[in-house]
């Protein structure tokens, strides 16, 4: 058999075991396909001649499926959690967050209830509780208000003119 020949089937296997930690029955069945490409290889004369036979052949079709056959015992990198690993530890952080979420939201509304009137109102209100200057604040957002709208229409206008 060509070297080159030896060289692709022997590719070929290590694509496999390299990434696949195989059972001895999956790994029996990976050698007895690849003893199948070696008879293959024997019957051809070049590298080129072996690829282009494989390709056509139906080695080629069982060789591509091992990979979603054996997708069981793919090698897993150092910690990678598992899939159970993963949603206990989401399944946690969702709990933690909604513990959370609820306490604070417990909390704040004793604070409310606790306050005075006038802090209830200023926390609502904020600035606008005060006479004077939340008549100030309400005029200003009502200008900017106004300026927005107007600022909108002159710009479709100009747009329309740029489109004339």
């Amino acid at each position: 058999m060509d070297t080159g020949i030896t060289l692709s089937i022997e590719a070929r296997r290590n694509a496999l075991y390299d990434y696949y930690d195989l059972p001895p029955d999956a790994r029996a069945k990976a050698e007895e396909l690849f003893g199948r490409m070696e008879a293959l290889g024997n019957e051809c004369s070049d590298r080129a001649d072996f690829e282009t036979r494989l390709t056509a052949s139906e080695l080629n079709t069982e060789y591509n499926g091992l990979f979603s056959a054996f997708a069981a015992y793919v090698r897993k990198p150092d910690n990678v959690p598992t899939v159970e690993e993963h949603r206990r530890s989401m399944a946690a952080s969702q709990a933690k967050s909604v513990v959370r979420g609820r306490t604070e939201r417990g909390i704040k509304s004793i604070l409310v209830r606790m306050m005075p009137d006038s802090l209830y109102k200023w926390h609502v209100y904020g600035i606008y509780n005060i006479p004077v200057l939340g008549n100030i604040v309400s005029a200003i957002n009502t200008a900017n208000v106004f300026q927005k709208i107007f600022r909108k229409k002159k710009k479709e206008e100009e747009n329309e003119e740029i489109r004339k």
